[in-house]
């Protein structure tokens, strides 16, 4: 009788709640893969060796962690320690009250990255596949490291939901981390059937945020108060995001956080003397999102107290962007980070700037992407005549199509979550989703252990393919 082939499955996170399901999926999908009988592994992260703590005492030494961009750009092991540790410390609440908390989540995520590093090197030696939460802080660290030994990578992050990199064979050689799991511009040209479906798609979501963005469903939205901003004279709006979720999600620009972004932003339009709004994200003011909206309000509100006078006007408090669009001069320039309303503007005609750290790819061309600091001011003090508006009307569309349409994303009926709650004909008891899918959740174990197993087989069958 022939020996059954046994293998590893590691994930990042306990396989219970509702990563039981994530976990559980992905792990069959890649015994299917591997041809293996795969045993399931929780990663514990090992403590540091002896070779890191002299890394760390060097790092201390030459004062890298108090010079910030220096920090960011720390290797060790062929890995972006600085990067990953810097974004898992400014997801942390604490470092926008005080610098001394600051250096010490820097210290600690440090030395969390390091032990990732360490636990990383030593199990892709024995591991066929593995499951990672939250890729976008300290555990993007497994994903470069299981990328560069070519395994089965499994992960959820906006604006894709539930994905498998296989990395085996020489398959997806561009994917080398999980920025490289972005969106990219499709091979195939794309259809007027879709490019209308897309317009469509756009006003309605502008219009209607409540009903088509899925964590804007509890916005509640006020009316614009009055002002003493002239419209026909306003030069930019700028789109504040939340400062702590997910700060570095998408690489970084020379921005170590949100909060520096934007009040570098406000000082350079304050040089030009131009008018400007500068808008809260609406669920800044959402009692669903918690302590995450109830910090975000908080830093938006002392950066108001500081720097907004005649030219420059706060909005903090919901306002629908879509009426906001409709009363300001096509000649306002749209400022955001890395946002969706950059896609409701540019489908509106507005010109826009934002980073080069989004969840699409900057071949897309959809709006004027800096590199730097440098390149962003420069940006900032151009002329509107000196802005492009998208290049390419094809690209725009194949990126509205793949962020709003993709069968397993967020809005749509393969998202995982809607898929465990057709199949389980239950209505999960989540309090909010967000980009990655669940940040917090209550659920009672009210699914049947047989029950559950049926969704993890076709839940595994359900799992989108990247190949780049």
């Amino acid at each position: 009788m022939k020996k059954e082939k046994i293998g590893y499955f590691a994930t990042t996170v306990k396989p219970n709640k509702l990563w039981e399901y994530l976990t559980f999926s992905a792990k069959i999908n890649s015994e299917r893969k591997t041809k293996k009988k795969l045993k399931l592994v929780v990663i514990k992260k090992k403590f540091p060796s002896f070779g890191f703590f002299i890394f760390f005492i060097k790092s201390l030494l030459s004062l890298n962690i108090f010079f910030f961009r220096k920090f960011i750009n720390l290797r060790y092991k062929d890995c972006d320690i600085g990067f990953h540790a810097a974004a898992y410390t400014y997801g942390n609440f604490s470092v926008y009250s005080s610098e001394l908390k600051t250096y010490f989540n820097i210290l600690r995520s440090l030395f969390l990255a390091g032990s990732t590093i360490e636990t990383a090197y030593d199990l892709v030696k024995k591991v066929d596949a593995i499951f990672i939460d939250h890729p976008a802080n300290i555990n993007g660290i497994y994903f470069t490291i299981f990328c560069n030994n070519k395994k089965i990578i499994y992960s959820n992050f906006y604006p894709r939901g539930f994905f498998c990199i296989d990395k085996r064979n020489g398959k997806n050689k561009k994917i080398k981390n999980f920025l490289d799991a972005r969106i990219y511009p499709s091979k195939k040209k794309i259809t007027k059937k879709t490019i209308n479906k897309n317009k469509k798609y756009l006003n309605k979501i502008v219009s209607n945020p409540n009903k088509y963005v899925t964590w804007m469903q509890k916005t509640k939205y006020k009316v614009m108060r009055k002002s003493n901003l002239n419209f026909s004279k306003l030069k930019y709006i700028v789109y504040a995001h939340s400062f702590v979720d997910g700060p570095l999600d998408y690489g970084y620009d020379g921005f170590i956080n949100l909060e520096e972004w934007l009040e570098f932003t406000i000082r350079e339009i304050k040089k030009t003397n131009n008018f400007a709004i500068i808008k809260a994200h609406p669920n800044f003011y959402n009692p669903m999102f918690g302590d995450v909206a109830k910090n975000d309000a908080r830093v938006f509100k002392k950066l108001k107290t500081r720097y907004e006078d005649e030219k420059l006007i706060f909005i903090d408090y919901p306002v629908k962007n879509f009426l906001l669009l409709q009363q300001i001069p096509k000649k306002t320039i749209i400022i955001s980070h890395h946002g969706s309303t950059l896609l409701e503007a540019t489908a509106m005609g507005f010109k826009s700037i934002c980073s080069k750290s989004t969840f699409w790819h900057p071949k897309f061309n959809v709006s004027n992407q800096y590199t730097s600091i440098s390149n962003y001011r420069n940006l900032l003090n151009s002329k509107w005549e000196d802005l492009k508006l998208f290049e390419n009307r094809n690209k725009f569309y194949d990126l509205s199509n793949q962020t709003f349409f993709n069968k397993y994303g967020i809005q749509n009926n393969l998202f995982w979550q809607k898929f465990i709650e057709k199949e389980s004909k239950k209505k999960l008891d989540i309090s909010f989703q967000t980009r990655i899918g669940i940040k917090r959740h209550k659920i009672t174990d009210h699914i049947l252990q047989s029950s559950k197993e049926k969704i993890f087989k076709k839940l595994s069958n359900n799992i989108e393919e990247i190949s780049i």
